[in-house]
């Protein structure tokens, strides 16, 4: 790493960035962090959790859609296939183990 500040021109303009790190001011400490990222690894359970709210989702948009229907109103085919997309919806999200 280079020492001393670093001069990066960007649309016409120069900057200057410096490698020395910020000094703490009035004797307060920097707080200490802790990065997580959804991808690292045991966080298996994450993804589960993202893929049963997904399926969940889906399910009050068939319901939704179903209400709609009884209502009377006249729905496009895809709609139509959303609801009868239902029972293979509900058997994943039983695979997942969620019961609610």
């Amino acid at each position: 790493m280079p020492k001393g500040p670093i001069t990066i021109q960007q649309r016409g303009t120069p900057t200057t960035l410096s490698t020395t790190p910020p000094r703490a001011t009035s004797g307060a400490e920097t707080p200490e962090l802790q990065i997580t990222s959804p991808t690292s690894p045991g966080s298996g359970g994450h993804l589960q959790e993202k893929k049963v709210r997904g399926l969940l989702k889906k399910v009050r948009a068939i319901e939704d859609l179903k209400m709609r229907l009884a209502g009377g109103e006249k729905l496009e085919d895809t709609q139509m296939k959303k609801i009868h997309s239902e029972d293979s919806v509900r058997n994943e999200l039983n695979a997942l183990g969620y019961t609610g």
